[in-house]
C-alpha cells in the first residue's frame, strides 16, 4: 500500500475479496477489477481564509427549519405514480397536519408535492400530548383515540362500492396517521 500526503492509494488490490474488504467498487463482475482512490483530507489542507461561515449558517438553518421539522406518513392511497399521504409540520407554536399528494415523475421539486388540504393546526403542547397518546388530532376536541379496524392498507379500491371506498380510505388514513405517530413515540 502506498501512502502520500493526505492520500491513501491501494495498489495491491487484485482479488474480489480485497476489493469488497477495502470498500472499492466493482463495476461489473465480468469486467476487470477497478480500483478506487480513498482521499483523506487532513486539517492542513483546509483553506480557512476562504471559509464562508454565513453560507454554512444558511445551510444549517435550512436543515433545521425546513427538513427536520417535516414528517411524512406512508401513502394512504396510491394511483399510478401519485401517492396521497399525511404531512406533519412543526414550527415554534403549532403542529400542522396536511394531506398532500406527491408525484416523483416531476423533474421540478416544486411540482413534486402539492397540499391537498390543511387538515388541522394545533398548539404544539396539545398536539404532542395527543400524538403521544395516539389520539386523532383531526378530532377538534382531541378526544377520539385512533382505532384500527383493519391492520392492512388496501390500495385496491377498483371493485368496491362508494361506501366501501370511503370506509377503506378512512381506515388507510388512520393506519398512516398511527404509523406517523410512531415517529414521535419511539
Amino acid at each position: 500500500m502506498a501512502e502520500r500526503a493526505g492520500m491513501i492509494e491501494r495498489k495491491d488490490v487484485t482479488k474480489k475479496e480485497d476489493i469488497l474488504e477495502s470498500g472499492d467498487i466493482l463495476e461489473n463482475e465480468d469486467e476487470p477489477i477497478s480500483q478506487k482512490r480513498f482521499v483523506i483530507e487532513d486539517i492542513d489542507s483546509l483553506n480557512l481564509e476562504n471559509l464562508d461561515l454565513e453560507e454554512i449558517e444558511k445551510q444549517q438553518d435550512f436543515y433545521l427549519e425546513d427538513n427536520l421539522n417535516v414528517f411524512y406518513s406512508y401513502p394512504y392511497y396510491n394511483k399510478g405514480t401519485t401517492d396521497y399521504q399525511y404531512r406533519i409540520t412543526i414550527d415554534n407554536e403549532f403542529i400542522t397536519l396536511d394531506e398532500v399528494k406527491s408525484d416523483e415523475t416531476f423533474l421540478d421539486a416544486n411540482d413534486t408535492i402539492k397540499i391537498l388540504k390543511s387538515v388541522v393546526s394545533v398548539p404544539i403542547e396539545k398536539a404532542l400530548e395527543a400524538i403521544y397518546n395516539y389520539i386523532d388530532i383531526r378530532d377538534p376536541e382531541l378526544k377520539r383515540n385512533i382505532i384500527i379496524t383493519e391492520p392492512v392498507i388496501d390500495y385496491n379500491l377498483d371493485k368496491m362500492s362508494k361506501d366501501e371506498i370511503l370506509t377503506t380510505l378512512e381506515n388507510n388514513k388512520l393506519l398512516a396517521l398511527f404509523d406517523l405517530y410512531k415517529t414521535f413515540n419511539e
